[in-house]
């Protein structure tokens, strides 16, 4: 489910009109069609149905309607008081992130959690954590936590708090072979394989790569490094060839691949970083529990 998903929904329950819906969207009419039935595919109900050229909401469309109204009016309500600074906050915190799509869909769930008990003021940061210098960020305190893979800054002695562990998934297009497989074997690769690697070679790569040479016989074996996690899916879409990628980076959102988990007995860490002291912050024991508990939330969709 996506926010234009919603749009489209919250639009069309209060006018009942595809035209009008579309005019109030900016969109094209095929477009908001094409939501509609995405939504009502995903969660496995009608929405709509069709009344002597009419639309109307079923009995679930306007239950789920009142629910995301409810919801969409107190965001709104929410951002309001922020932005009128009517929310007082006892500290900021930084959490330093790359990017993933994984990263996008679960930080959203801690920031909420952290602001049932205690008013934190949480601020996210986007960072590379190929950039030169950016452990410095936390030492200066710039930054207070770092989510990373932990093999990234292996070599360095700051306090790491997992939060899951995961292996490799391949990504592969709607019309490959390997979507039988639960757990993709190695043995059964395309040949032109796109490698996900961070731009500081990381060790779990290494060793698949190894691996991938080693049980892949074929010599016309081809492996391309890409340092981007989206480019991984547009190059499965528009090439021939599968992409490997960390488990971390998986993304329940796109419809256009299929993800599976590969068959190989090697897992790392995924979690926060941050020096010493940060362990006897007031905040510390929340940071940690409410950033396990919101990624094992979006984990639990994780239909590899």
């Amino acid at each position: 489910m996506n926010s234009t998903q919603i749009k489209c929904f919250l639009s069309l329950g209060k006018t009942l009109n595809f035209t009008q819906t579309a005019k109030e969207l900016y969109l094209a009419q095929p477009t908001v069609s094409k939501n509609i039935h995405n939504l009502e595919k995903e969660i496995g109900v009608a929405l709509i149905c069709h009344n002597h050229r009419q639309i109307q909401l079923t009995k679930e469309g306007k239950y789920f309607y009142q629910i995301l109204l409810k919801l969409t009016t107190e965001m709104e309500s929410a951002i309001k008081k922020m932005q009128d600074n009517k929310i007082t906050t006892l500290h900021t915190i930084s959490i330093g992130y790359s990017g993933l799509p994984f990263e996008k869909q679960f930080l959203p769930i801690f920031i909420q959690l952290m602001q049932q008990k205690d008013k934190w003021n949480i601020e996210l940061k986007a960072v590379s954590l190929s950039q030169p210098g950016i452990l410095d960020k936390i030492a200066k305190h710039e930054i207070d936590f770092m989510i990373y893979q932990s093999d990234f800054f292996a070599q360095h002695s700051l306090p790491y708090s997992p939060m899951i562990e995961a292996g490799f998934s391949v990504i592969i297009r709607k019309d490959s072979p390997l979507k039988k497989y639960a757990q993709v074997p190695i043995s059964a690769l395309n040949k032109k394989i796109f490698l996900w690697d961070g731009k500081t070679p990381l060790s779990s790569v290494a060793k698949l790569k190894r691996a991938l040479k080693e049980k892949i016989s074929d010599n016309a074996l081809e492996i391309q490094i890409i340092h981007k996690v989206s480019l991984a899916t547009m190059l499965v879409q528009a090439k021939d060839g599968i992409a490997i990628v960390p488990s971390f980076a998986y993304d329940y959102n796109n419809q256009d691949v299929f993800y599976r988990y590969l068959d190989w007995d090697y897992t790392t860490k995924y979690g926060l970083g941050y020096v010493k002291e940060k362990e006897s912050a007031p905040y510390f024991k929340d940071v940690i529990i409410n950033m396990r508990k919101a990624i094992n939330l979006i984990k639990e969709k994780w239909n590899n």
